[in-house]
């Protein structure tokens, strides 16, 4: 278990050429969730390091539901769709890594699929 919640607290992040204020000054939601997703995609990358693990052998398992991917205008839902809002599971770093291969995800079942199967991992 990694414990971020300081790294989450006050960082920021890049958005439309533009530094976004830290996460616990940010108002906008639409900038929050763009602070949470690459954040969650650069602790998971930093924990990978310090474990001497690289993304050629990891994989990011998620339990994305369709109405996320519907709503952030995901190519795997929609190739006309507009963005309603981001979720900060298809962050531009989620999907980088999707684009490699080193995302997987249960589109039906969701998170109860994933808990259960992060349940059998930990146990193992």
């Amino acid at each position: 278990v990694v414990k971020a919640s300081l790294t989450f607290y006050d960082v920021s992040t890049n958005v439309h050429g533009g530094q976004t204020l830290s996460l616990c000054r940010a108002v906008n939601p639409e900038e929050k969730r763009r602070i949470i997703g690459d954040t969650f995609v650069k602790v998971a990358d930093r924990t990978a390091k310090d474990l001497n693990l690289t993304w050629d052998n990891l994989f990011l398992g998620q339990g994305t539901l369709r109405p996320d991917l519907i709503e952030s205008a995901s190519h795997m839902a929609s190739s006309r769709a507009h963005a309603i809002k981001t979720h900060y599971n298809d962050s531009e770093m989620v999907r980088q890594l999707r684009l490699h291969g080193r995302v997987v995800e249960s589109f039906k079942g969701g998170k109860t699929r994933w808990r259960c199967c992060a349940s059998s991992i930990m146990a193992y």
